[in-house]
């Protein structure tokens, strides 16, 4: 097994497993919109994807993580939003 930050090249890929997560969740399937999310996410910066490779080099899982903020504390926080494994 290989994790590593995910990257555009991984996108088609990583899509798939997207849309695999959000039908669990009883979405219906939208290869399209899946890909286009993670897209802009990925290139806007707006969250942190890393991606596990199977021995074969096929994706095999996910996880989203997402920035906020904390203004007592005056920290940025990560949330762990979106973690998927087949």
């Amino acid at each position: 097994m290989n994790i590593q930050a995910a990257e555009l090249r991984h996108l088609p890929e990583l899509a798939g497993l997207f849309d695999a997560y959000r039908q669990f969740y009883e979405m219906p399937p939208d290869l399209k919109a899946c890909e286009a999310y993670l897209r802009d996410r990925m290139e806007a910066k707006e969250s942190i994807i890393f991606v596990s490779e199977n021995a074969n080099g096929q994706l095999d899982g996910f996880v989203q993580l997402y920035h906020s903020f904390c203004s007592v504390e005056m920290i940025v926080l990560t949330t762990l939003y979106d973690l998927y494994v087949l």
